[in-house]
Formats: C-alpha cells, structure tokens, sequence
C-alpha cells in the first residue's frame, strides 16, 4: 500500500516541471521569442509573397526582399544565386545591416545557403 505522504512526494515535483515546460512556451510567444509570436520578422519569414521559379529568379526574390527592408534603405547590395547557394555583397553602414541582410536573405524560400560578403563602411 502507498503512503498518502510518498504518493504526494513524487506526483507534485512531476506536476510542477511538467507545467513550467508547458508554460515556458506560453510565455516565448508573449514576449515575441517563439517563431509563433507574430513579430514583424517572424511574419516576414513565412510570407509567400515572392516565390522564386526558374533561372535567376532565387537572386531576383532575395533583391526584392533586401529592398523591401527598409532598416537597410541606402545599403549598396548585390546578390547572386546559384542552386540554393545565395552570395551577397556590397556595403552597409554597419554590423547590424549585414546580419539583418543574411538574415532576410536566409528566409527566402529555397535558399539554403548564404555566403555573406557584404562589407561595413
């Protein structure tokens, strides 16, 4: 026969790791970290507005998304794509532009690599 005292020792440890891991993912898409949380660039990475197709149009897709940033307004970028493999280059202002350009260029649909050659001014 279980002791009432025993039972109640192992069940509610397990009980409260079991609604801290429950919860911690509650409280990722409250404060914006989950990819579910709905923040500009969490949406902006889903989006199906330019899918790329056909020769060239995996560069024209990541130019287009690069241009439409408007944090790297005035940035001098030049893409180019080649099986998946994207290669950015040119100028920005600084480190944060160039992480924001690898970034953007990463969450275009069918890139799967980037090559960042982007320099900072």
């Amino acid at each position: 026969m279980i002791q009432p005292g025993r039972f109640l020792g192992f069940i509610a440890p397990a009980l409260a790791l079991g609604a801290s891991l429950a919860l911690s993912g509650c409280v990722a898409a409250i404060l914006g970290s989950a990819p579910q949380s709905g923040t500009p660039a969490d949406t902006r990475a889903r989006a199906p507005d330019i899918v790329a197709s056909g020769p060239g149009a995996l560069g024209v897709a990541v130019q287009q998304r690069l241009a439409s940033e408007s944090t790297l307004a005035g940035a001098d970028l030049a893409v180019s794509a080649q099986a998946g493999r994207v290669t950015l280059s040119g100028t920005v202002r600084n480190p944060a532009q160039r992480a924001l350009a690898g970034r953007v260029a990463r969450a275009v649909s069918g890139v799967s690599a980037v090559n960042n050659q982007i320099e900072v001014q």
